[in-house]
């Protein structure tokens, strides 16, 4: 019984995180930001949110 009231706390505290993620506006600007660059991959877009924040939308060469 005691590993199944350890396993319970675990689990309230992993789905109170991932509320607090989902609902955070820090999560709703990535997902903004990562939707102007869908054509980038997943790591080049790490990279371009944390050197320039205020970024949206690719350009591309003339």
């Amino acid at each position: 019984m005691k590993n199944h009231s350890a396993l319970e706390e675990v689990k309230n505290q992993l789905e109170r995180g991932i509320h607090e993620v989902m609902t955070s506006a820090a999560f709703h600007d990535w997902l903004k930001f990562i939707a102007s660059f869908h054509s980038y991959s997943f790591n080049n877009t790490i990279l371009i949110f944390f050197q320039k924040t205020g970024s949206y939308g690719g350009q591309g060469l003339s």
